[in-house]
């Protein structure tokens, strides 16, 4: 945050030893930072509050009206405690910053993040990575995102897309064009494979000298774009 007190308990502090944080200790520190106007920050990253501490810290969300940065990452916070966050923040307008990041929220997490995205219009920064979102979650913030103009930066880093599969459903449901991967899907016994085909090709291009033949040692150093079909 810019201005204001940032409140640093993060749980992995190798040079005073912690014990770290609960959710019924976060209930605590929410009752003591809820009418604080001047701390703006809070950093309780690398602790145990889980969604115990999920509900405490949407609670906060919703009450404390100065707080603009938030930092949970890894804090075994899972589904529900993810919704609860998410949906504190269709009513919360101060919160710039919100790092999530570690905690396995799922598919059904990242839904409700998503569909927050539709309602806030404040948040800047979310870092949902290693968050094992799944490939609808991942699907709903590329469309959402059209519509939200306050997100300045977003980590989905580390889905889980289920590899050939993804690609699969992606091309059914007419997001990916099949003439724009150099991929195919096919299923045997059930299961999603992806074939190596030249779709897309002649697309594709690579840099090349800027005079004579392509590849004639005596071309000189410059370099110009030409279509890869040239040369096969």
């Amino acid at each position: 945050p810019e201005e204001g007190i940032t409140v640093n308990i993060a749980g992995n502090n190798r040079l005073v030893p912690t014990q770290r944080m609960t959710g019924e200790d976060f209930w605590l520190l929410s009752k003591v930072l809820g009418n604080q106007t001047c701390i703006t920050g809070l950093d309780v990253k690398y602790n145990l509050i889980g969604d115990v501490g999920a509900y405490y810290a949407a609670k906060l969300l919703q009450k404390q009206p100065c707080i603009t940065y938030l930092n949970l990452m890894f804090n075994d916070i899972g589904p529900e405690g993810g919704e609860l966050i998410a949906k504190a923040l269709h009513i919360n307008k101060t919160l710039k910053y919100l790092r999530m990041t570690g905690n396995k929220i799922a598919n059904t997490g990242g839904m409700f993040f998503a569909a927050m995205l539709q309602i806030n219009s404040s948040l800047e920064k979310l870092d949902l990575g290693d968050c094992d979102l799944g490939l609808q979650s991942v699907i709903a913030f590329t469309t959402v995102l059209t519509q939200n103009k306050a997100i300045k930066a977003i980590n989905l880093n580390r889905p889980i897309l289920y590899g050939e599969q993804a690609y699969s459903d992606l091309m059914e449901s007419g997001r990916l064009k099949p003439d724009s991967t150099d991929v195919e899907p096919y299923v045997v016994d059930g299961r999603v494979y992806l074939a190596e085909v030249s779709n897309g090709l002649k697309r594709h291009y690579y840099w090349s000298p800027t005079y004579g033949n392509a590849y004639d040692h005596s071309s000189n150093a410059g370099f110009a774009l030409v279509p890869v079909g040239q040369h096969l």
